[in-house]
């Protein structure tokens, strides 16, 4: 009896083993299939993205746009600042005076407050938006390079297209690989179907 028991303990030890090895055998990571390039047949350019943002003609419309509500932004910012400043400088002067009755004196404190205020809140909101538009427009240009350079690589045979600049990962190339100003010259061409493309 204690025969048959090890017996068929041994059985089941056999069996969970034999499975744990069929579930490894499962779980193995499978290669990818990386295609081999020939490196002396692949065209690889760059562009430069200080010279791209001084040429690209809607990079320039999406920053002249941003610049203007900057300006007005920053001059009601300085009106309302002024406004502050002036309210402030005549009610410390009729405190030094004592030339107004308490009631006004306390008017003005509370329409100094009330200007601080939305003074305050105008700068948040305001800069707010403006931060955000800014945001969405880079998003907007990052999505066109991206569209653009497809379609330019696909037009010109190009395998890669790197993006070079200061500051960035790329130390040295040589300079007959540089496409920006082609790059740049389709961008600008290909603008209006960019934007069909885009639905923008």
């Amino acid at each position: 009896m204690k025969y048959v028991y090890i017996a068929l303990l041994g059985l089941g030890i056999g069996t969970v083993v034999i499975s744990c090895s069929e579930d490894k055998k499962k779980k193995e990571e499978n290669a990818p299939n990386v295609p081999v390039v020939d490196p002396n047949g692949l065209k690889i350019a760059f562009y430069n993205t200080d010279s791209l943002i001084k040429n690209y003609t809607y990079y320039h419309e999406q920053d002249s746009i941003l610049k203007v509500k900057q300006t007005k932004f920053e001059k009601d910012l300085m009106a309302r600042q002024r406004d502050l400043e002036d309210l402030n400088r005549r009610l410390i002067e009729h405190q030094q005076k004592m030339d107004i009755t308490a009631a006004d004196l306390a008017a003005i404190e509370k329409n100094l407050r009330r200007k601080t205020e939305q003074a305050q809140n105008y700068q948040q909101t305001e800069g707010s938006k403006l931060q955000n538009e800014a945001m969405e427009i880079q998003t907007v240009i990052a999505k066109k390079l991206e569209e653009a350079s497809k379609k330019y690589c696909e037009k010109y045979k190009i395998d890669i297209l790197l993006v070079h600049g200061q500051g960035g990962q790329i130390g040295y190339i040589k300079p007959n690989m540089d496409v920006t100003e082609s790059f740049v010259d389709f961008l600008n061409a290909e603008q209006d179907k960019l934007n069909e493309d885009m639905g923008k």
